[in-house]
């Protein structure tokens, strides 16, 4: 048997995913009043969970399970904008 086999690494090694992640975290800074803030400052947010995130960058539990739907909602909604 003689398979082939494709293998992408998207963790920033070939690809740089900071500019995209970077406008995702400010538009939804942007969206519940907070600040937008440096690409170059966001670097140090991206891997861990994004509840623990954005708390560190607003100092609020800000995806708390009250509002999960909500912003859940939002980020989709974004997605499929920029999709179009």
């Amino acid at each position: 048997m003689n398979d082939t086999f494709l293998q992408f690494d998207l963790d920033g090694t070939i690809s740089d995913p900071i500019d995209g992640i970077a406008r995702s975290f400010n538009y939804a800074l942007s969206f519940f009043g907070h600040e937008e803030i440096p690409i170059f400052d966001i670097a140090q947010y991206i891997g861990p969970p994004l509840d623990e995130s954005f708390k560190a960058i607003t100092g609020k539990n800000f995806l708390s399970s009250s509002a999960r739907p909500l912003k859940m909602a939002l980020y989709l909604s974004n997605k499929v904008k920029k999709s179009d």
